[in-house]
């Protein structure tokens, strides 16, 4: 009867450490899974925020003189740009070491580099926007920081 006993008892106990142990996992997931989720929440924020400005750029930019001469590989010497932004981008978050910085996140963003030109300020003003490149890649660094995806970093590639 005591042996009896006695398995009953280390049975609930592995039981009760399993459910402790699952429960501490899962815990886990779901912890990096809403840092996941605030992370893609940032980085989509923060496209709409780069339209936004890159839009209203297109309205308000004026041809400046860009003191390349006309003759250097064909190009005018008055120019305006912008970036128009793409839909799609791609992203990579990386866990680290750091008690202060516990997540890495890099996005990479999707542009493409638009242009309109002249001889003069007159002559750009009146032409039409016309894209220079097929993609450039705008890539963004974030860190997890207190709670809250910081931008630390961007480079145009």
């Amino acid at each position: 009867m005591k042996c009896k006993k006695l398995s009953i008892n280390i049975l609930f106990l592995k039981l009760l450490i399993l459910m402790i142990v699952s429960s501490f996992l899962l815990s886990c997931t779901s912890k990096e899974e809403k840092i996941k989720r605030e992370f893609i929440k940032t980085i989509e924020s923060r496209l709409e925020q780069l339209k936004s400005e890159n839009l209203q750029k297109k309205q308000e930019t004026q041809c400046q003189d860009t003191h390349v001469p006309i003759s250097f590989l064909g190009r005018d010497s008055y120019n305006a740009y912008y970036f128009e932004y793409q839909d799609s981008y791609s992203y990579d978050i990386q866990k680290t070491s750091s008690v202060v910085t516990p997540y890495i996140g890099v996005v990479t963003y999707k542009c493409i580099y638009i242009v309109r030109s002249g001889h003069d300020e007159e002559e750009c003003s009146k032409s039409s926007w016309k894209p220079i490149t097929n993609v450039i890649k705008d890539e963004k660094t974030f860190a997890y920081q207190n709670g809250a995806w910081i931008l630390e970093k961007e480079s145009l590639k």
